[in-house]
């Protein structure tokens, strides 16, 4: 396999390539969190076909239709991912004592946090902060001076 040159005009394809797929990503997560739950997998059904149709059909001779093409087959990836997982999610049991490979696949299909199990204990120190005592003045909004007006002998209940 013959490599090309980094050079400015292959930095802004890869660029262009990954921004894209990252905006159709991003754009098929919009997609889910404006339709209602119950019709959501529909709606995961028509943003992987769209997309899948997008990117195969739109050719990639220029900057734009690359664009176009990657948006379409992020949006895809995604929408698709969101399928899959959510069908493993609910064929699969987490286990307590799990295997190096079965934490890596819980963490494929987003079951498990991969830091699982190797917090910093910093991180896990309960906090305790002096309680400090706050106090504050008093204020009325006056129309007649536009402007709030302190009341300097009394604080805030």
């Amino acid at each position: 396999m013959k490599t090309r040159k980094l050079n400015k005009k292959t930095g802004v394809e890869s660029l262009v390539i990954v921004g894209s797929l990252m905006v159709g990503f991003m754009a098929s997560g919009a997609i889910d969190a404006a339709v209602p739950t119950d019709k959501r997998t529909i709606a995961r059904v028509g943003t992987a076909g769209a997309g899948a149709a997008g990117a195969a059909l739109l050719p990639s001779t220029d900057t734009t239709t690359t664009a176009l093409k990657m948006l379409s087959a992020g949006a895809a990836a995604r929408a698709s991912y969101m399928l899959v997982t959510d069908e493993l999610k609910n064929q699969v049991t987490v286990k307590a004592d799990a295997t190096t490979l079965d934490k890596a696949m819980y963490g494929a299909i987003g079951l498990a946090c991969p830091c699982d199990g190797s917090r910093d204990f910093a991180l896990n120190a309960p906090l305790d902060y002096p309680e400090l005592n706050v106090q504050t003045l008093d204020t009325t909004w006056s129309d007649a001076e536009q402007n709030y007006q302190v009341d300097k002998g009394g604080f805030a209940a």
